[in-house]
């Protein structure tokens, strides 16, 4: 947020809380990067964004993530990679567990977990969904509000829900 002309008391007021929640953001990021499994250089992460289980959640270099995104890893067999140069848009989903439907048994009892595996130079547009079990191949491209339960091949845009490839990049 920028704010041009500013010369009111109020409007001073605003730039500085803006600049302190830069800071706080930038030192609350430099704290956690060792509980990642990974965490490369010159990544982005965005206000609001939640990432659970970051022991098994990899970022490499420059990535950028949205604000309001949504990362739950499971465990080491659910893990999360996300390559090199990803773009993940804001209000997006990553999350490796699920329930099966099975009768007469509590979800609770059935949970599912994959891994997700976001290759390089992937773009995820804004609240797309990403599911358990799936790799997104590198330099795709997934549309806003997708939401992704299959493989996506390299050099692909994929769009819909469920997400599905409409045209190959060149």
């Amino acid at each position: 947020m920028k704010i041009k002309n500013c010369s009111s008391i109020n409007c001073l007021i605003v730039k500085m809380f803006i600049k302190i929640e830069k800071i706080y953001q930038n030192y609350k990021l430099q704290g956690q990067k060792e509980i990642f499994k990974y965490f490369g250089q010159n990544i982005k992460i965005g206000k609001y964004t939640y990432i659970m289980k970051e022991q098994f959640v990899s970022i490499n270099d420059d990535t950028f993530i949205g604000s309001y995104v949504h990362i739950r890893a499971g465990s080491e067999t659910s893990s999360i990679i996300i390559g090199k140069g990803c773009q993940i848009g804001n209000h997006s989903s990553i999350v490796t567990t699920s329930h099966a439907i099975v009768k007469n048994k509590e979800y609770k009892d059935t949970v599912i977990e994959n891994e997700i595996i976001l290759e390089d130079n992937v773009w995820l547009g804004s609240g797309v969904k990403v599911l358990g079990g799936v790799t997104i191949g590198k330099n795709s491209i997934i549309g806003a509000g997708a939401v992704v339960n299959k493989d996506i091949p390299a050099n692909s845009i994929a769009v819909g829900v469920p997400a599905r490839v409409i045209k190959r990049i060149d």
